[in-house]
């Protein structure tokens, strides 16, 4: 299967229940948290996602592994959410038990893909240092430069001596 979306991954789609499991928790929760750990448990749900289609969307398969470790701590925060939820007993352990299971899941994913890619680009590395710096997103580091040997109106005058003299001492000096 080609993939040509980011709604193609398989990992997209598991973040996605995960969400709408998430999402389902808070409607649990007491009007007490809907200002403090309702939209906190939202926001880390709807961010693993997210953080894979917008990893997904850059040009660089380096940019798409940071994105793809920023939605793996999205899940383990928002375990640590849903967790504390069940410990204040504002969801039961069996309210919990599927959204963690999504969670381990999804979490489970973003790893085996972030080994992936990082061995695709250490295969493409031994190929080419110059492919690896592209596919991590970096532009190649700049030619050294150096500087044209000058020699001073006051050597030229003074004859081939003293202009040898002046290029050596040009050479010293940008050699070093």
């Amino acid at each position: 299967m080609t993939i040509r979306s980011y709604r193609d991954l398989e990992v997209w789609q598991l973040a996605m229940q995960l969400a709408h499991a998430a999402y389902d928790c808070t409607n649990l929760f007491p009007p007490i948290e809907r200002y403090v750990l309702l939209p906190q448990v939202r926001r880390a749900a709807l961010s693993v996602p997210g953080n894979i289609a917008e990893g997904r969307g850059r040009e660089h398969t380096g940019d798409f592994l940071n994105f793809l470790s920023t939605s793996r701590g999205s899940v383990q925060e928002l375990e640590t959410y849903l967790l504390f939820a069940n410990q204040r007993n504002y969801l039961t352990d069996a309210q919990l038990l599927r959204p963690l299971e999504l969670a381990d899941h999804v979490s489970r994913k973003l790893s085996r893909l972030r080994q992936t890619l990082t061995a695709h680009l250490r295969r493409a590395a031994r190929g080419s240092g110059l492919a690896r710096t592209r596919a991590l997103g970096a532009k190649p580091a700049p030619r050294a430069r150096h500087p044209a040997p000058r020699t001073t109106r006051k050597y030229r005058d003074q004859g081939p001596t003293a202009s040898r003299y002046c290029t050596a001492m040009t050479r010293t000096i940008c050699e070093t």
